[in-house]
C-alpha cells in the first residue's frame, strides 16, 4: 500500500529590492525579486587606451630589446617567469604534462574535429603538439614581436581565432593591415554562422582532453604577458591596439561561439594583468617608471572589466560557463590587487551575478566567492564602503528558491561573523535561526552552525552552561519549542554542550528553576539523547541527518541515565511534558546490546514508579509513552522481559478491574462521576491497546456488545475511545491469526468469526456517521477506524494467506452503496469545502485514506473516483501529490487504459453536472472554462509521466468513442482540443482513422463537432478531411 500522506509543498517568501550605492538595485530579477531595469553601461573602447606618459620615453630601442634575447640571457628570463609559490595552488593553468597532448588521450571527444590543429605553422598547432616546451614558445613569440610586431600580432590573433574551432581560416591571407580587422572579423562571423559549431570546442567543453588543451594555451598566454611585461613592450600602444582589439570584437560578437571565446580570453587576460600588476608592486622599480607601468595596466584592467560587465554580467543570455569562469577568476584578481574591490563595475558585476535570475548555480558560485572575499587579509580596507550593499544582496539570497544558494548565503554570514561581527545585527541573526526549522536539512544545519557560533561569540567565559541557556532562550519562542526535534537536529553536530549530560542533570535537579525552564531543558535533553543514540531525528525532512549509531557511546549514555532517571522522574512526576521526555530517553536504548545485569535495582525502581505514574496520569502523551515502554521491555530480545511482564500485568489488571467496576456501576446508576471515571478508564485502556495485546484479560463482549454507542449519557470522548478499543481488539485478533498453528478448516472458522465481528463494528460506526453530523470529532474517529481497519486487516492477513487456498479473498470491502456514499461524501464535504489552514493536515489525511481505499479496491473506485477527481485542478495546490500518486498507482496496477478512463470519465462527469444545471452548452460560461482547466491539468500530468507516452492518444480515442455513442453530448470534444498538440506526429493519422471509424454512417448525420475536431489533426496520408 502506498503512502500518500505527503507534506505540502514549500512556499517561499518574496523580498523587495533596495537601492543604495554602489548599484544596490541589481540588474535582473531572481525568483524572489521584482524585475529591475538593466543599467546602461557604455561599450568599452580598448583601442582608445593611452599611457599617461610620452610614448618615446616608454619605448626601448629595438637593438636593446634584441640583446635581451641573446642565448646567455634566456636562463635568467625563464627564472623571472617562474610562478610564485602562492600561485601554484590557485592557478589551474600551471598544470604541466611531459607527454605530448595529442597522444595523451585515446578518446578526444566528439568535438575533436573542431579542436584538431590543421596548420603546423600556427601557434595553436605548436602548443598542442608539444614539439617545443611552452616556455620556449613564449620566448620565441616575444622575440618575433621585437623583430616584427605586425607578424607577431597576426600570429597571436590567429591563435585567438583558432580557439573558436573555425578550421582553415587564415587571417594572414585576408588581413593586409590591422586597420582592416573589422572587415575581416565580419568574414569570420559569416564563416562561423555557416559552420556546425553549436557545441564548440575548448571554451565550452567538459571533456578532459579539451580542458587539458585549454590549460596549455592559457599557460602559453600567461608566459607571453609576463615576459612582455619584463621586457616592457607590454606597455606600448601597439599590443593594446591590435591584440586586445580583436578580443573586444569577439566578446561583443552576436555569434555565440565567438562571443564565448572572446569572454574567455578577456577574463584570462585580466588575470594575467593582475599578476603582472602585483609583480610590479612587489619588485622595486624607479618610482616614475613604476607609476607609468601601473597606470597602463590599470587602464587595460578597467577596459576589460568594462567589457565583461557589459557582455558577461549584465546580459541574461551570456553563457553560463563564462559567468562561472568570471567568478572563479575574480577572486584571484581581488587577492592580487585588493584595490579592485573599489572598482564600481567590478563590484557591481559581482552583485549582479549574486542576483542572477537565470541560473541558480551562478548565484550559488557568486555567494561562495563573496564568502571567500570576506576572509581576504585586506578585505576591510577596500570593501567597507560597499560592505552594506553586499550584505543586503546576500541577505536576500537566504530566501532563494534554490536551497544550495540559501546554504551559501548562511555560510557567508558565518564568515562575516568570524571576521567582522560588528556588521551583523540581531534581526539578521534571528532570521538565520528560523532557517533551522526549514524542511531542507543541509540549510537547517548551516543555520544551526551559525547560531551556535553566535552563541559562543558572546560567551566570554567559554562555559557550556552559557550556550545551553542561549538555546533555552531560543526555545522559549513557541514555534521553536513545537519543533524542537528540528532545532536539535540542526545544531547537534556543533553543540558539544548538548552532550554534557552531567551539567544538564545538575541544572534539572536545582530548585530555583521555573516550570517553563524545566520543560524546555527536559525536551532539549531528550532530543539530544535520542538523536545521538539513533543518529537521526524522529521528524523526517529532506536530506535528513543520518549518522551510524555508535554502540559504545550508546551504552555509556544508557548506563548514565539508568542510574539517574528515577530521581528525575520522581521530581517531575507532576509534569507531564517532562515525564514524556524521560520516557523517550528510556525508549531509545538498545536493551539487547546493553548489558544491564548490575542495574536491576534501578530498573525495579523505575518500574514501580512507572506503575503509579501510569495509574494516576490522565495525559494521553504520557500514557502513550508508558504503554510503548512496556511493549519495548516485554519484547523477546529484552533481557529483563519477565520482570517487565510482571510489572505490566499489575498495571493491566488494575486498569481493567477499575474499568469493569465503573461500567457495572454506570449501568446501574448513570451518574456524572461514573461517566467521568469511565472516560478516564477508556483512555488508559485504549492507550495500552495500541502497543500491547490485551485480549487475554478483556473480551469482545465487554468492549462492544455491552455498549450502546448512541446512549446520550456517554460522553463523546468515551464513545471515541471505545471505538478505538474495538478497532485495536479486532486488529490484534487479525494479527493473532498469523501465528495460529491449526488446520485449514479451523482457521477458516476463525476468519469467518473475525469478519462477523468486523462487519458488526463497521455497521455501528456507519450508523454513528449517519446520525451525528453535528459532532465533528466523533465523525472523524468513526471514519478513521473504518478505513484503517480495512487497510490494516488487508496488510496483516494478505502477506501470509493471500496465496494459500482457501484464503485468497481475505479482503474486507465496503460492499453496500449506502456505506460507500457515507464515506466518500464525508471526505468530499471536508476536503473540498473547508479552507482553514489549521485543518489542512487532517483533510489531506482523509483524502489520502480514501485514495488508498480506492487503490486497494476496498471502495470500488469506478463508481466514486469522478466525484473526487473533478476537484483535481481547483484544489491542486493542497492535494497535488495525493492526486498524482493515485494516478500513478492506478496506472501501475491497470495500465495506461485505466489512467485514460479516469481522465475521460472525470471530465464527462463534470460536463454532465454542468448540463444538468444549465441545459445548454456555452463555451464562454465560467464552469465550462473550469472544465477546460481541469483537462489542462490532466494533460500536464500526462506530459510529465514518462511511463504513459501513449496516454494522450488513449484519452482522445476514449473521448471520441464516448461522443459517438452519446451524440447529444457532441460538444464533449471541446474539452480535448488542447490535447491534440501533445500528440506525436505519427499518432495524428491513427486518431483520424479512429474518428472515421466511430463516425455515424452518412455524411448528413455527421456532427459538426467531429469535423471541427478532425480538422485540427495534421494528416499527410490517408483519407482526406473532405470525406467528413
Amino acid at each position: 500500500m502506498s503512502n500518500l500522506n505527503c507534506p505540502p509543498r514549500r512556499k517561499r517568501s518574496s523580498a523587495t529590492d533596495s537601492s543604495s550605492q554602489p548599484q544596490a538595485s541589481l540588474s535582473r530579477s531572481t525568483p524572489i525579486r521584482e524585475n529591475s531595469p538593466i543599467d546602461d553601461v557604455p561599450s568599452p573602447n580598448i583601442s582608445s587606451i593611452r599611457s599617461s606618459s610620452n610614448s618615446s620615453s616608454r619605448n626601448v630601442s629595438i637593438k636593446k630589446q634584441r640583446r635581451l634575447f641573446d642565448v646567455e640571457n634566456q636562463t635568467s628570463l625563464l627564472l623571472i617567469t617562474n610562478v610564485n609559490s602562492e600561485d601554484k595552488s590557485s592557478d589551474s593553468e600551471e598544470s604541466t604534462s611531459n607527454v605530448t597532448i595529442l597522444k595523451q588521450f585515446k578518446n578526444k571527444g566528439r568535438n575533436w574535429r573542431f579542436i584538431k590543429p590543421t596548420n603546423q605553422n600556427n601557434l595553436y598547432f605548436k602548443i598542442l603538439s608539444k614539439r617545443e616546451d611552452i616556455e620556449s614558445l613564449a620566448l620565441n613569440w616575444c622575440k618575433h614581436y621585437v623583430y616584427n610586431k605586425e607578424e607577431a600580432i597576426i600570429e597571436m590573433q590567429q591563435l585567438f581565432i583558432d580557439l573558436t574551432g573555425v578550421r582553415k581560416f587564415n587571417l594572414k591571407n585576408l588581413l593586409e593591415s590591422n586597420s582592416q580587422l573589422e572587415k575581416v572579423f565580419e568574414t569570420l562571423e559569416n564563416v562561423v554562422l555557416n559552420t556546425d559549431l553549436e557545441k564548440y570546442c575548448l571554451c565550452n567543453s567538459t571533456h578532459q582532453y579539451s580542458i587539458t588543451c585549454l590549460e596549455e594555451i592559457c599557460k602559453f598566454l600567461r608566459l607571453v604577458w609576463i615576459i612582455s611585461s619584463n621586457q616592457t613592450f607590454l606597455y606600448d600602444c601597439y599590443m593594446s591596439l591590435h591584440v586586445l582589439k580583436l578580443i573586444n570584437l569577439m566578446a561583443n560578437s552576436k555569434v555565440k561561439v565567438i562571443h564565448h571565446t572572446g569572454l574567455f580570453l578577456a577574463i584570462k587576460i585580466i588575470t594575467f594583468l593582475t599578476e603582472v600588476h602585483r609583480n610590479i608592486i612587489k619588485n622595486p622599480l624607479d618610482n616614475e617608471e613604476q607609476e607609468r607601468y601601473l597606470s597602463h595596466l590599470s587602464k587595460n584592467e578597467e577596459g576589460f572589466i568594462l567589457l565583461l560587465h557589459k557582455c558577461c554580467c549584465t546580459t541574461i543570455s551570456a553563457p553560463q560557463r563564462a559567468k562561472m569562469q568570471y567568478l572563479e577568476e575574480i577572486l584571484q584578481w581581488f587577492k592580487r590587487i585588493p584595490s579592485l574591490m573599489l572598482n564600481k563595475r567590478c563590484f557591481n558585476s559581482l552583485l549582479e551575478l549574486v542576483a542572477d535570475s537565470k541560473d541558480a548555480k551562478i548565484r550559488q558560485k557568486a555567494v561562495a566567492v563573496s564568502k571567500d572575499l570576506v576572509a581576504l587579509p585586506k578585505f576591510s580596507q577596500y570593501i567597507i564602503p560597499n560592505f552594506a550593499t553586499l550584505l543586503e544582496a546576500i541577505e536576500e539570497r537566504m530566501w532563494d528558491i534554490d536551497y544550495d544558494v540559501c546554504i551559501n548565503a548562511v555560510e557567508f554570514f558565518g564568515a562575516v561573523m568570524s571576521h567582522y561581527p560588528q556588521y551583523l545585527n540581531f534581526k539578521l541573526e534571528v532570521a538565520i535561526s528560523t532557517l533551522m526549522l526549514q524542511k531542507n536539512y543541509p540549510l537547517a544545519r548551516a543555520a544551526g552552525q551559525f547560531t551556535i557560533k553566535s552563541f559562543r561569540r558572546d560567551n566570554e567565559n567559554n562555559e557550556d552552561i552559557d550556550v545551553i541557556h542561549k538555546l533555552m532562550q531560543l526555545l522559549s519562542v513557541p514555534k521553536f519549542l513545537e519543533r524542537i526535534a528540528l532545532l536539535v537536529e540542526s545544531v547537534i553536530d556543533f553543540a558539544r554542550e548538548l552532550q554534557n549530560y552531567d551539567l544538564i542533570f545538575t541544572m534539572l535537579m536545582r530548585e530555583d528553576s521555573t516550570e517553563e525552564e524545566d520543560i524546555i531543558l527536559c525536551s532539549l535533553l531528550s532530543q539530544s539523547v535520542v538523536q545521538i543514540a539513533t543518529g537521526r531525528s524522529p521528524v523526517v525532512r529532506d536530506r535528513c541527518r543520518k549518522e551510524k549509531p555508535q554502540e559504545l557511546v550508546n551504552q555509556k549514555i544508557a548506563y548514565f541515565f539508568i542510574t539517574r532517571l528515577y530521581d528525575l522522574m520522581r521530581k517531575f512526576s507532576s509534569n507531564a511534558l517532562c515525564t514524556k521526555s524521560f520516557c523517550e530517553i528510556l525508549l531509545v536504548f538498545n536493551y539487547e546490546e546493553t548489558p544491564l545485569t548490575h542495574y536491576n535495582k534501578y530498573l525495579d525502581q523505575l518500574m514501580n514508579l512507572q506503575e503509579s505514574l501510569f495509574i494516576n496520569s490522565v495525559n494521553e502523551d504520557v500514557l502513550d509513552s508508558f504503554s510503548k515502554l512496556y511493549s519495548t521491555w516485554m519484547a523477546e530480545y529484552c533481557p529483563f522481559k519477565l520482570r517487565a511482564s510482571a510489572a505490566f500485568d499489575i498495571v493491566l489488571e488494575k486498569t481493567v478491574k477499575v474499568y469493569k467496576l465503573n461500567l457495572e456501576e454506570y449501568n446501574e446508576e448513570k451518574s456524572e462521576l461514573v461517566k467521568s471515571n469511565l472516560e478516564i478508564d477508556l483512555l488508559h485502556l485504549e492507550v495500552l491497546f495500541r502497543y500491547n495485546d490485551l485480549r487475554k484479560i478483556i473480551d469482545w463482549n465487554t468492549l462492544f456488545v455491552s455498549w450502546d454507542l448512541n446512549d446520550e449519557y456517554f460522553t463523546i470522548q468515551s464513545i471515541e475511545r471505545n471505538m478505538k478499543c474495538c478497532y485495536w481488539f479486532l486488529l490484534w485478533e487479525a494479527r493473532g491469526l498469523k501465528d495460529l498453528n491449526v488446520t485449514a478448516d479451523l482457521l477458516q472458522q476463525k476468519i469467518d468469526q473475525l469478519e462477523l465481528k468486523c462487519a458488526s463494528f463497521i455497521s455501528q460506526c456507519l450508523i454513528i456517521m449517519s446520525q451525528n453530523q453535528e459532532k465533528p470529532t466523533l465523525l472523524q474517529t468513526a471514519f478513521d477506524v473504518i478505513i484503517d481497519l480495512h487497510l490494516e486487516y488487508l496488510n496483516e492477513l494478505s502477506a501470509k494467506f493471500s496465496k494459500v487456498q482457501p484464503f485468497k479473498q481475505l479482503h474486507l470491502k465496503v460492499s453496500t452503496t449506502q456505506a460507500q456514499n457515507v464515506l466518500v461524501d464525508y471526505v468530499l464535504s471536508r476536503a473540498f469545502t473547508a479552507v482553514e489552514k489549521k485543518t489542512l493536515k487532517m483533510r489531506r489525511s482523509n483524502l489520502a485514506k480514501l485514495m488508498n481505499a480506492f487503490i486497494e479496491d476496498i471502495i470500488p473506485h469506478e463508481e466514486h473516483f469522478t466525484k473526487v477527481f473533478m476537484f483535481y485542478d481547483e484544489y491542486y495546490e493542497n492535494y497535488f501529490d495525493i492526486f498524482n500518486t493515485t494516478l500513478d498507482m492506478f496506472q501501475k496496477l491497470g495500465g495506461v487504459a485505466v489512467t485514460c478512463s479516469i481522465i475521460v470519465l472525470t471530465i464527462r462527469y463534470s460536463y454532465i453536472e454542468y448540463l444538468t444545471l444549465k441545459g445548454n452548452f456555452d463555451s464562454a460560461h465560467p464552469e465550462i472554462e473550469q472544465i477546460n482547466a481541469l483537462g489542462q491539468r490532466f494533460l500536464q500530468y500526462l506530459k510529465s509521466n514518462k511511463a504513459a507516452e501513449d496516454s494522450v492518444l488513449g484519452v482522445l480515442k476514449h473521448a471520441v468513442s464516448y461522443t459517438s455513442s452519446v451524440l447529444e453530448h457532441r460538444h464533449f470534444l471541446h474539452f480535448f482540443n488542447s490535447f491534440i498538440p501533445a500528440l506525436k506526429i505519427n499518432q495524428h493519422k491513427e486518431l483520424f482513422d479512429h474518428i472515421m471509424k466511430c463516425m455515424p454512417e452518412g455524411d448528413e448525420d455527421a456532427p459538426e463537432a467531429f469535423v471541427r475536431f478532425a480538422k485540427k489533426l495534421n494528416c499527410k496520408k490517408g483519407k482526406s478531411y473532405s470525406s467528413l
